[in-house]
Formats: structure tokens, C-alpha cells, sequence
């Protein structure tokens, strides 16, 4: 099975921006040995396609698939790279990962008193957003402190001094690097990426009380570079003060964890002089911090710092800091802002965070390409002609079958429904709890619940084809196949069977009825389910999926 191209694409713009020269490729799968096979699968029709796009390949793979248990992420160049890294074995640059499927919750952690020399510089020149942000940002500084934010973040423009301003004025590196922290902001939440909650430190806290909405642009970058100037004794901690007093702020729009306290901001401090004084004079205690918002059940803290990772004082966060841009440590130049950035766009995406696709490529126009599809884990199985006597549940008479095609009938495994995603609603009657027992039987998961999609449990083209089979045997009413695709659960099946008043909605098994009497109408190919089984074993996934499109024509 292939994810084919859209109806709607057609020649790139010519005004469309530049491909990024980084690259995400994203794979997930309900296993390890499907994750394993895609892989192989990808990397095999690469190796037969040379001449795809990269940015076609990782676009159609971002968009074309959900998200499962098991992902990998690879950041690659081009073709060749992606290749090399996904069929290597342990390469460093493709990186496995198992999570839950369910939405985590997610804060901004900003922070920092460094900037590294051409800081943000890539991102500068190839993310509009950042750009436009840093454009508004470097024409709010000229007019009201005379610094000039572009000769920072982009020296080769021009001579390293100008307005006054140079990467050894600290006032000048603190405003750049509060900058940079909020243009980066913006540009994950113009992804699709919103915080639950916020934390800075050092100038960071600046940039937090911004995005809050607590201060505005242009009193938080007067603070940052009035803090940066007393703190390297150009000016007096007075004129710090005298900055402060008046300071109009507002509620925060963001639940807010303090850096002088490590606790929550109460609303009544965040205007108060005195607050932005200790702020100046005390040390951050980022690991407080840290744990406040682990404790309230963040699950993933996203560090908007160039150039720095968190503090050594909270490395108890561990897996659950992600960096959005890095400067290796001992290393003489930064590695590539653009690729860090998407591998961050990676890890988030892993963890389960929602990505805006197609906010990521506005102004690009990548299309979709054919891709190999989804690895099922193919399982041999068969039906009995009818259910064994006193058997209690319907799908009884389901086994696995040995490769050899032995006899040996072993029962399939049940699985712990823990590992998958929704609140379990219990069936309401008894066609609703025949179904949840034929799909636990079929899915080897005990408690489906009957809002639960069962295409997210683990069903395929195959299942829906022997659910429809033990439908008809047990209520006396076809229902397509293609029906659980466009509502793949429970709920809505048994509302199809009601509608229909299979056997009065009451299950076969349950009641004496004559299924010898009853006879299947003969409609062709969909009215002979025991052929389609036989025939479907012989059938590639792409030759499932186009005859299953063909039911809806």
C-alpha cells in the first residue's frame, strides 16, 4: 500500500520559499518489528526513487500518517543522507523512541544570560516568522535605546559596531539574546505548539513575563537591557529602579512560575518594583522551578535558549527538557540552528505534542509522493463454519493458525488496555457487548470500550473484513467494511445494526434462530465472505486498499 500523491498538487509557485536545508523524517508504528519493517521499506525506495525530493519525502511522511507508540525521527539534507542515517545501524542522527500516544502537557522554559556569537543567524535568514518577529523587534530597539538587533544576530551584514552598540556591550547581547528568545517563541506557537505554563530565569524571565502578557514588548526589552548594564556596573541599581516604578502590567494569560521563588507568580507581584529588584539581585532557583511545574503535571519542557541547555541544578527533568537550539559543549562553532530546530520539532511531535503541519510550511509548497505504506504484522487466521457448542463468547472460534498451517490452535494474546489513549465506556446492551467481545477476541485487548477506534487498537483491512463475516452470522445484517474506517468504533456499528433491525437488534447467538434458513443475496464478490478470506490472503496491502476505495464508488 502506497500514500499516494493529493488531487490538488501541481507545480510549485514561483514565488514560493526556498526548501529549509534540514529535513524531519517521522515513522511510527503499534510495534517495534512494524517500526523496524517501514524502515526498511522507506529506505528500499529511496534507494530505488533518487531521484524524489527530500522535502517532498519528509512532508507526505508528516502528513500522511498517525501517530502510534513507536516512532523515529532522522533529520537528514537530502536523499542521500536519509539513506545513509535510517539504514545504518545505531546511526546518531536517527533517534527511536517509545511514548504514549495522548497529548502531553507542555511549558515554555525561557533563560539565559549568553548569546554565542551569530546566534539565531540561520533561523534569521529561513523562518519567516522568526524573521518577521526579529525585524519588528530590531526597529523597536533603534528608535528607543539606539541599539541595532540585525548587526548582532547577523554580523557579516556589516561592521560589528553601529548605533553604539557591539557583542561586547552587554546591554546590546542581553536585548539579542531577548530577542531571539522571543522570536523563537513565536515561532513554536505559530507552529501549532502551545505552552500550559511558563518559567524564565536571568533574562529569560523577561521574555516569560512577555508571552504571559504580564509586561509588554517594549518595557520587558528596556528591562533586559537596563538589568544586563547594572549587573556589568555601567549604571546604578536606582536607575533600575526608577525603570521599574510605574511599571503598568496585566493579569497573566499563562499560569507563570516565578524565578526568585521556584513557586507560581501570584498576580499581585508581577507589577510590584520590588519584585524585578530581587529578581536582579538573587540567584534563580531553577531546580524549584523545575519541580513546581513537573508537579503540576508538566510533561515536557521546551528550554527557548540559544546556545545553553538548563542549568546543572535541574538535570532532575532529564528526558523531559527538550532544547530548541544547542551549542555542543568544548565546541568552537555552533552546529546548524535549522537542524536543531527540527530535530526539537521531532522530539515534540514523538512526545505526542500537536504540530500545525501546514503552518510549518506556509509559504512552501512541498507535494506529496508515493511512500510505502504502514508494515502490518500479517497473522494467518481462521474461521470455524459455526460457533463451537456452549461456547460463551462469539469470537470463540477464532485462532491463530502456525505458519506451517498446523492444527496446533493457540489462542490469541489479550493485551492491557493501558497502553492506548481514551477513557473506557463500558457496552450499554447487548449488541454492543457482542461487538466489544468479537473485537477483543480479534484485537487480543481486553476492555475495548465502545468509543474506543479500533483502527488505533491495532485494526486493519483484514479485520474489518472477518468482523463484517461474524456481524452477518450473529445479527443477520451486512454491514460494509468500509464502514468502520469512516467510524471505526463500537458505538456507531451498534446504531448501524439498530438502524437496520438485525434479527429485531437482537444478537444470533443469544436467541434460537434459524441460521440454516437464512441465505446471504448474491452480490458478487462482498456476498461471498468466505472467498473474500481465502482471496484476501493473496492480496498486497495496496490491492486491499483500492479494492475497499471501491466499495465506496
Amino acid at each position: 500500500m502506497t500514500i499516494s500523491p493529493s488531487r490538488h498538487d501541481s507545480l510549485r509557485s514561483a514565488d514560493a520559499l526556498p526548501s529549509r536545508p534540514w529535513h524531519l523524517l517521522v515513522l511510527s508504528a503499534r510495534s517495534e518489528a512494524s517500526l523496524e519493517a517501514m524502515t526498511r521499506n522507506l529506505v528500499e525506495h529511496l534507494q530505488r526513487n533518487r531521484d524524489l525530493d527530500i522535502a517532498d519525502v519528509a512532508f507526505t511522511l508528516q502528513v500522511g500518517r498517525q501517530l502510534y507508540g513507536y516512532q523515529r525521527i532522522a533529520v537528514c539534507r537530502d536523499l542521500a543522507e536519509a539513506i545513509e542515517a535510517l539504514g545504518g545501524d545505531g546511526d546518531a542522527r536517527v533517534h527511536t523512541i517509545r511514548n504514549a500516544t495522548k497529548q502531553p502537557r507542555i511549558a515554555f522554559v525561557f533563560g539565559g544570560d549568553t548569546l554565542p556569537p551569530r546566534a539565531a543567524r540561520e533561523l534569521y535568514r529561513t523562518e519567516p516568522v522568526f524573521t518577521r518577529e526579529i525585524d519588528l523587534l530590531a526597529e523597536e530597539l533603534r528608535s528607543s535605546l539606539g541599539l541595532d538587533l540585525r548587526r548582532l544576530l547577523d554580523l557579516s551584514a556589516g561592521p560589528q559596531e553601529e548605533a553604539g552598540a557591539s557583542p561586547r556591550d552587554p546591554g546590546a547581547t542581553q536585548a539579542a539574546c531577548f530577542a531571539s528568545e522571543y522570536a523563537l517563541a513565536k515561532v513554536w506557537r505559530a507552529w501549532g505548539v502551545v505552552p500550559s505554563a511558563v518559567m524564565g530565569y536571568g533574562t529569560g524571565e523577561y521574555a516569560c513575563a512577555c508571552a504571559a502578557g504580564v509586561i509588554g514588548l517594549q518595557v520587558a526589552m528596556a528591562l533586559a537591557v537596563m538589568r544586563a548594564r547594572v549587573l556589568a556596573g555601567e549604571v546604578e541599581q536606582t536607575a533600575f529602579v526608577k525603570l521599574t516604578k510605574g511599571l503598568q502590567h496585566h493579569p497573566p494569560l499563562l499560569p507563570w512560575v516565578s524565578s526568585v521563588t521556584g513557586a507560581w507568580m501570584p498576580e499581585t507581584e508581577a507589577g510590584d518594583p520590588s519584585y524585578w529588584l530581587r529578581q536582579l539581585q538573587w540567584a534563580s532557583p531553577v531546580a524549584a522551578g523545575v519541580q513546581t511545574l513537573i508537579a503540576d503535571g508538566i510533561e515536557v519542557l521546551l528550554h527557548i535558549a540559544p546556545g545553553e541547555g538548563l542549568p546543572d541544578e535541574a538535570s532532575g527533568a532529564g528526558e523531559m527538557a527538550v532544547q530548541c537550539l544547542r551549542l555542543p559543549p568544548g565546541s568552537p562553532a555552533r552546529q546548524s540552528d535549522q537542524r536543531w530546530l527540527a530535530e526539537t520539532l521531532g522530539h515534540l511531535y514523538a512526545a505526542g505534542v500537536p504540530i500545525d503541519w501546514s503552518a510549518f510550511y506556509f509559504g512552501r509548497e512541498p507535494h506529496r509522493t508515493p511512500l510505502p505504506g504502514y508494515a502490518f504484522e500479517r497473522r494467518r487466521c481462521w474461521f470455524t463454519a459455526e460457533n463451537p457448542a456452549g461456547a460463551e463468547q462469539p469470537g470463540a472460534a477464532l485462532h491463530a493458525q502456525t505458519p506451517e498451517g498446523a492444527q496446533d490452535r493457540v489462542p490469541i494474546a489479550r493485551h492491557d488496555r493501558r497502553d492506548f489513549h481514551g477513557t473506557h465506556v463500558a457496552p450499554r446492551d447487548e449488541i454492543e457487548k457482542t461487538l466489544v467481545e468479537l473485537c477483543q477476541t480479534q484485537l487480543g485487548i481486553d476492555a475495548v470500550g465502545i468509543y474506543d477506534n479500533v483502527m488505533e487498537l491495532g485494526a486493519d483491512s483484514l479485520f474489518t473484513m472477518q468482523l463484517s463475516r461474524q456481524i452477518e452470522q450473529a445479527f443477520g445484517t451486512t454491514i460494509s467494511p468500509h464502514h468502520l474506517f469512516v467510524e471505526p468504533n463500537i458505538a456507531s456499528l451498534a446504531g448501524k445494526i439498530r438502524e437496520r433491525g438485525g434479527l429485531n437488534a437482537r444478537p444470533h447467538h443469544r436467541r434460537e434462530a434459524k441460521a440454516a434458513d437464512r441465505t446471504v443475496p448474491d452480490r458478487g464478490i462482498l456476498g461471498d465472505y468466505d472467498r473474500i478470506l481465502t482471496f484476501v490472503e493473496g492480496l498486497s496491502e495496496e490491492q486491499i486498499d483500492q479494492m475497499l476505495r471501491g466499495m465506496t464508488d
